[in-house]
């Protein structure tokens, strides 16, 4: 049995040697900023901003006035690099030069805009997170090939934020599962209907007809709503699983939030979601990267 001591080294020596610059992690990165290009482009500047009660908008209290891009310049101008620099990101150009802007941009938005959801929220959290990864990734885009040579530092600090973006999504999970066991309606398996019947986040048209057919049998309800807990709960303790287990937990994951989006219409939550549930769950290995020509996994030595 290997004693603690030679766990903790095996550890660190992992953080220095395997490669955190993928493919994997670039495709994780454009979804985080496909969901803030989505908030930006889809809804209108007026409802983006639109003041609330009391407060004013863009909402630029805190460190939102000094380093929000929606506090500082004129809003469609804001609104206009906001969206050059997130496209940029998508595509995967340069991921060191456009890391700091994504993260300022993504934390302008869940700042300043009116009314930010989770998604918004999470992204910025993320993008912050990937800041030792983007900034210390010298590849032209991060679609391309990781780096053939070894850079201990680099690769220890890129890995460690790695890690505490593993740790950020499993809070996530773990407190959205915890908050609902004191809500009555999650715990007696009704709290779904009410999402699915509310006229601001209730689906519209065909959508609704077929949730509410499903939502108005006792057996239907009580799956919506109990399966939403499991599924977090699952999704929360995933860092525990197998690698092989891990992979079956992202496909749950995937099409658990895109019922979300098909029910309630947060698609820009959803994208953002999947650019996590990547990050957290595909099992980390000596070369951690997705064939994009064929999602075929590759038996390699799995940690």
């Amino acid at each position: 049995m290997q004693s603690l001591k030679e766990r903790l080294d095996g550890r660190i020596l992992a953080l220095e040697t395997l490669n955190p610059w993928t493919n994997l992690y670039g495709l994780a990165r454009s979804l985080l900023a496909l969901g803030t290009l989505l908030t930006l482009t889809v809804t209108s500047t007026d409802t983006l901003f639109h003041p609330v009660r009391i407060l004013d908008s863009p909402r630029c209290d805190g460190p939102a006035e000094f380093i929000s891009l929606f506090c500082i310049l004129p809003l469609g101008f804001a609104r206009a690099v906001a969206v050059a620099v997130l496209v940029l990101v998508v595509v995967g150009w340069r991921p060191r030069w456009t890391a700091i802007p994504h993260w300022l941009i993504s934390f302008g938005v869940q700042a300043s805009i009116s009314l930010p959801e989770g998604g918004d929220q999470a992204a910025s959290n993320l993008a912050l997170l990937l800041l030792p990864v983007a900034l210390t990734d010298r590849r032209r885009t991060h679609w391309s090939p990781p780096e053939g040579d070894l850079r201990p530092v680099a690769s220890f600090a890129a890995n460690v934020g790695l890690f505490l973006v593993r740790v950020q999504v499993m809070v996530i999970y773990l407190q959205a599962f915890i908050a609902k066991l004191f809500v009555p309606e999650w715990v007696d398996g009704t709290a779904v209907w009410y999402w699915l019947t509310d006229p601001n986040f209730g689906p519209p048209g065909i959508r609704r007809t077929v949730a509410l057919t499903v939502a108005s049998t006792p057996l239907g309800i009580t799956l919506l709503t109990w399966g939403t807990l499991v599924v977090e709960a699952l999704l929360a303790f995933g860092f525990l699983a197998t690698a092989k287990t891990r992979y079956g937990l992202l496909v749950v994951g995937i099409l658990f939030h895109g019922l979300i989006a098909a029910a309630m219409g947060l698609v820009s939550f959803t994208v953002v979601m999947w650019g996590a549930l990547l990050l957290y769950l595909w099992p980390r290995t000596d070369r951690p990267s997705i064939p994009l020509r064929c999602l075929v996994r590759r038996k390699e030595h799995q940690t």
